[in-house]
């Protein structure tokens, strides 16, 4: 089994010989929408020795071990691991998944990518559940925006905001999700508009230049 800290992730892809896990968690690497963006990955295992090696997709030549690929690379793969076994659904395989921070060091198109998989993940007929645990701004915006095309059924997520009281203590409180995308008063004013915020004002200061 895999451990809290994705130790045994590995061990389970290469037991699989169906190799259905790899399948998945190779469509996820490859699944960019540009060449710069997609990734092969291969497994090779030889006795106890297990090595996953990552490309990009035009450059195969250029390969790296996945532990040397990239922080964020290494860190995503337990949970895609995991994600893939629970879509699976065999015995034995997890119906509940539970990740703090998948996102964290990984490359902003990647993070666009995990939140369509979980999206994804969350449409199929008879789903796994999904706890996720998240600062990712760009999470957020793929479910708002898989609900707004149709993607998503709303009755599929729940959103939940935990609050820190002016006493110390911490409250979960449930963000409701309307039909256009929108959070309800839940959602505290301000969050996650750093990034936005930060754009309009470089456009503000890039037409300001422009007019002088």
């Amino acid at each position: 089994q895999m451990l809290p800290d994705g130790q045994g992730a590995a061990q389970l892809l290469a037991a699989d010989q169906s190799r259905e896990l790899l399948s998945s968690i190779q469509a996820f690497f490859r699944g960019g929408s540009s060449r710069s963006d997609k990734y092969h990955l291969e497994m090779f295992v030889e006795a106890e020795d297990i090595r996953l090696r990552l490309s990009p997709a035009d450059a195969p030549a250029m390969y790296a071990d996945l532990a040397d690929a990239g922080e964020g690379m290494a860190q995503v793969f337990p949970v895609l691991v995991a994600l893939a076994r629970a879509e699976r659904g065999a015995p034995g395989d997890p119906r509940l998944v539970i990740a703090e921070q998948p996102e964290l060091h990984l490359h902003p198109r990647m993070e666009l990518r995990l939140g369509e998989r979980l999206c994804a993940l969350a449409s199929l007929e008879s789903p796994p559940r999904v706890i996720v645990e998240t600062h990712s701004e760009a999470l957020l915006l793929c479910i708002q925006l898989a609900l707004l095309e149709g993607r998503l059924d709303p009755s599929r997520v729940a959103i939940h905001w935990v609050r820190q009281l002016a006493e110390g203590e911490s409250v979960v409180e449930r963000v409701q999700i309307a039909p256009d995308g929108s959070l309800d008063a839940n959602w505290p004013p301000g969050s996650f508009q750093e990034v936005p915020n930060l754009a309009i004002r470089v456009a503000r200061a890039r037409m300001k230049k422009h007019l002088a």
